[in-house]
């Protein structure tokens, strides 16, 4: 079954080139566009699409924006992929905290797009790799979470569950995971989905940095 994919982009010859690029994906179908964000957040009420390529900066709501109201109220099961002009790691630290599932540059190819588009829809969680350490600083701020809160929230974590997220903060794919414990890949998704339920956080990235701002798991596992 083909990947449903909607695009919301202010620059209408960009979504026009992006959804022809995308249609000659096998595996990827374009069920719409939208040239502004209030519209974007209309049409994924709507279409419900398996993926939301969304802008950054746009008119009405930002793509930072229309990713919370999608997470929070309108469709949280629809994966965003931020793709922005900018790298600023703010933007990019912000929208993990929302719960998107990727953000990517506008200056990509096509394939790495379209890769990372497959990948989301998988459940990994897709950021440029020369951001990441920047990103995980930059949620591991002190300010950004309350120490006794994070310790509280951690103390409901099963032994199992601490094992799966200690071999996230090591790099590990929910595969890679999955071999290590013995468990099926169903089963370490499920687990993960716990995780961030108990962690209040969006995705796995935000796990991993939870997990080493309180000293969860050992973070030297992560080298």
């Amino acid at each position: 079954m083909a990947i449903r994919v909607l695009i919301v982009d202010n620059q209408q010859l960009f979504t026009e080139a992006l959804r022809n690029l995308l249609e000659l994906e096998d595996d990827i179908e374009v069920v719409g566009e939208a040239y502004d964000g209030v519209t974007g957040l209309e049409k994924i009420a709507a279409t419900r699409p398996d993926v939301a390529v969304v802008d950054l900066r746009m008119p009405g709501l930002n793509g930072i924006e229309v990713a919370q109201r999608v997470k929070n109220e309108v469709a949280p099961e629809v994966r965003i992929m931020i793709l922005t002009a900018t790298e600023e790691d703010e933007f990019l630290t912000r929208a993990v905290e929302v719960g998107v599932e990727g953000y990517l540059t506008k200056d990509i190819a096509m394939e790495v797009l379209a890769g990372a588009i497959r990948r989301v829809v998988a459940g990994e969680t897709v950021v440029p790799p020369n951001r990441l350490k920047h990103l995980l600083r930059n949620l591991t701020q002190p300010d950004r979470r309350g120490t006794d809160a994070g310790a509280h929230m951690a103390s409901y974590l099963t032994d199992r569950e601490k094992e799966v997220l200690s071999l996230l903060v090591a790099g590990k794919s929910n595969s890679a995971i999955g071999e290590a414990l013995y468990i099926s890949s169903n089963t370490v998704r499920t687990h993960i989905q716990n995780i961030l339920s108990k962690l209040s956080v969006h995705s796995k990235l935000e796990a991993v940095a939870f997990a080493i701002k309180h000293n969860i798991v050992e973070v030297e596992r992560a080298s």
